[in-house]
């Protein structure tokens, strides 16, 4: 809710959507947000990159797409002879990794959001902790969640290795405790509930029009 009523009207001038068509969907997202990772959530990774690549002239990022979708083809030739063949691996293969876009979603979604101000007052360390989540795992699923379950270390080491990341939560964790800051990890199906209960609350709002688009 206070994401909704603080920066909706930030949020509704980048929208890329007629507000009616926003509305509605906004609407539902509650019934639509897993669904949509499973089924489009890696092709959505593919356009924003290109585009970002586009727009901020890195060069390098097109060249190494590129060269990934010509391994990726050739591939394919050597998996299956038919078209038909090789457009199902493509579609079963990124449906199949849909998990990995759930992981993301539950890591960010439904946890405190600030202005640019704010974000500067908390300063970095702080500012990772209250935007983020972890996951708690198992070794029987850190496969499925690739490191990204320790989203919290990610954040503070970016490039330290998703492998590597479970090594510092303890430091992250200690740190935390003696500055009285919340480190927040959740099991995976009640992190998605979580988010899932909150989209349904932005949800009503919309619908019943307590909170205009």
């Amino acid at each position: 809710r206070e994401f909704s009523t603080r920066y909706w009207a930030d949020l509704r001038e980048a929208a890329f959507f007629m507000p009616w068509l926003t509305r509605r969907l906004v609407a539902i997202q509650h019934y639509t947000l897993l669904p949509l990772a499973f089924l489009i959530g890696r092709y959505n990774f593919y356009i924003t990159s290109v585009v970002y690549a586009i727009r901020n002239r890195v060069y390098y990022d097109l060249l190494g797409m590129a060269i990934f979708w010509a391994l990726f083809g050739s591939l394919l030739s050597f998996i299956a002879a038919s078209p038909w063949l090789q457009i199902w691996f493509t579609l079963v293969s990124h449906w199949t990794v849909g998990i990995l876009h759930v992981q993301l979603l539950i890591n960010h979604l439904a946890t405190n959001s600030f202005t640019a101000a704010e974000e500067d007052a908390l300063e970095f360390f702080a500012f990772q902790v209250r935007t983020t989540r972890n996951i708690h795992s198992s070794p029987n699923s850190d496969w499925f969640h690739g490191g990204l379950q320790f989203q919290i270390e990610h954040h503070l080491f970016p490039q330290l290795p998703r492998h590597r990341l479970g090594l510092v939560k303890p430091a992250v964790q200690d740190i935390c405790r003696r500055h009285g800051l919340r480190y927040e990890s959740r099991p995976f199906f009640d992190a998605v509930r979580v988010t899932l209960e909150n989209f349904e609350a932005i949800a009503a709002e919309v619908w019943s029009g307590n909170l205009a688009i």
